[in-house]
């Protein structure tokens, strides 16, 4: 009879029931899998007898395939976590908490292009660094001279989207910027800041994280120690003077690294990483920090519309005793005129 049993008698139990124990393809309990008919029987039997598709394997799709492989990996991820040690732990963790909060700034400028034909403007990128979100309103902070002599900048945030950015006010002699964006719904992580008396309890030896954008590669992780406290280095702005209270670091430090943050092992930003000593450009382990104590106090400054006085430095050592002495009336001697000064050039 074959096929015509299912088709004359596929009404009558007792008629299906033999027809499925004949079959060599039976599960328990003496159900019919629909996977394993083809063809014309498999519609046949989906059509008129209405089997329960519940008794069908089920067979992984793509969705399922990709959730158990994302559950597959965050569990092997976790594994591999447990078995590090406790500071490598911790390392991981600062950074998974804080890479959000830094940013990519970039100083830009319109410049005209000209040609035979005709001119048009091309957006040039004068000055990169890093920056981090001060408050969930948009207000990023950065170094002075990441922008300096640009008239617009550019923030790409962590998400990847770049938004353009207002200039809100600077401290030159600080080397400090504030800027703003609009980012709409994108969401915005500020850093966790300790208080000045926090800050005041830092010691040299503590471990210290680093993180910015050297050479244009975002969100990059360097570790080390403070060196130092209370440092005094000149300002790398013209004119900048002297910058007092820095923090002495030989976690690396490179071009870019400006305007990001320096955290501690509780994952709080104490400082703003702003420039070097180097004799080829890149880090040899003596890197400096604006103490994060005092960027607040200038930017909560300008951020209440106050406007700043940059206090320039001639740079030139004087001496009023010594014209007293050799009774030359008014005025100052001059004692030394300091290399790379005002006065010098």
């Amino acid at each position: 009879m074959g096929g015509n049993l299912f088709s004359a008698r596929c009404m009558r139990g007792s008629v299906l029931t033999r027809a499925f124990d004949s079959c060599s393809h039976v599960h328990p309990p003496n159900r019919p899998v629909v996977a394993e008919w083809k063809g014309k029987q498999a519609h046949h039997l989906t059509s008129r007898l209405r089997v329960n598709f519940l008794d069908k394997p089920h067979t992984p799709n793509r969705r399922d395939r990709m959730h158990h492989h994302n559950h597959r990996r965050a569990r092997v991820r976790a594994q591999r976590l447990e078995d590090l040690m406790e500071v490598e732990r911790r390392m991981v963790s600062i950074f998974e908490e804080n890479k959000s909060s830094v940013v990519f700034c970039a100083a830009v400028s319109n410049v005209i292009v000209r040609t035979r034909s005709a001119s048009r403007k091309k957006i040039e990128k004068r000055g990169t660094g890093s920056g981090f979100v001060w408050d969930t309103e948009g207000t990023i902070v950065t170094n002075y001279h990441v922008i300096q002599g640009a008239k617009h900048a550019e923030v790409t945030l962590a998400s990847g989207r770049i938004f353009p950015a207002e200039v809100v006010g600077c401290a030159p002699d600080k080397d400090i910027a504030v800027l703003r964006i609009d980012g709409g719904r994108e969401p915005l992580r500020p850093v966790s800041i300790p208080t000045e008396e926090e800050m005041l309890q830092l010691r040299v030896g503590q471990m210290v994280f680093a993180i910015g954008n050297p050479f244009g590669l975002n969100h990059t992780l360097t570790t080390g120690v403070i060196s130092g406290l209370g440092r005094s280095v000149s300002n790398p702005n013209r004119g900048g003077g002297t910058m007092a209270g820095i923090i002495q670091t030989d976690a690396a430090m490179n071009p870019g690294n400006s305007g990001g943050v320096l955290l501690d092992s509780r994952g709080e930003a104490i400082g703003v990483p702003t420039m070097i000593y180097s004799m080829s450009g890149a880090s040899n382990g003596v890197g400096f920090a604006l103490p994060m104590h005092s960027v607040n106090k200038f930017v909560t400054r300008i951020l209440n519309g106050e406007r700043l006085i940059c206090r320039c430095v001639v740079g030139v050592g004087v001496m009023s005793t010594v014209g007293r002495e050799l009774e030359l009336g008014s005025g100052v001697v001059v004692m030394k005129v300091p290399e790379g000064s005002l006065a010098e050039q």
